[in-house]
């Protein structure tokens, strides 16, 4: 009687292998390249086409570079345009009216205002003028943000300049915040437009 011996392991793994191998022989002989080829092909073809819109993109670029940017603006409507932005600011006279409202936002939303200071500027070569508005606060963030949020949604001439936020420690929700706004006002009386113009 004939004793069999146990296949050793390396050999198994040997003709595991070569059986791999006849397969991708086998396969690419018989149009498997095709199967390898057609992501390679596909790639390349995704490779070209964005080399192209790459290419379109710079093109535009360098074009747009090329054009002086005072050939796109045309002084007199420029003009009229800054004439018709400053019609849209609040007037002198209803500053008050605006800082008032602001008072009034900040009650609504309730954040206590103690203290604010004002100072009033002229803006450099304009004819504006800009209050400028501190406001020391105590007061949670959630409210913080509700209430510059009311504010600049409906003042559309209020400006944040800026924000400083510390909290005095995690286990509180209060914040300490110093804010600072700018208002910018027309000090011109709006000019009516005749019918000739």
């Amino acid at each position: 009687m004939a004793i069999l011996k146990p296949v050793p392991p390396q050999s198994a793994l040997a003709e595991r292998m070569a059986r791999w191998r006849y397969a991708w022989r086998r396969l690419w002989l018989h149009g498997g390249w095709a199967l390898l080829a057609a992501p390679l092909l596909l790639a390349a073809a995704l490779l070209a086409w964005r080399g192209h819109l790459l290419r379109e993109q710079r093109q535009a670029m360098t074009q747009a570079a090329q054009t002086p940017l005072r050939a796109h603006l045309n002084a007199p409507d420029l003009a009229q345009q800054i004439q018709r932005f400053e019609q849209t600011l609040p007037q002198h006279a209803s500053a008050p009216q605006q800082l008032r409202r602001l008072l009034e936002i900040a009650a609504e939303q309730d954040v206590p205002l103690p203290q604010a200071e004002y100072r009033q500027s002229t803006l450099t070569n304009s004819t504006l003028q800009r209050w400028q508005i501190t406001l020391p606060l105590h007061v949670s963030y959630g409210k913080l943000l509700r209430f510059l949020q009311t504010a600049m949604e409906e003042m559309p001439a209020l400006a944040l300049d800026n924000l400083q936020v510390r909290r005095a420690s995690s286990d509180t929700d209060e914040v300490e915040v110093r804010l600072q706004l700018s208002l910018i006002i027309n000090p011109q009386p709006v000019r009516q437009r005749s019918r000739h113009e």
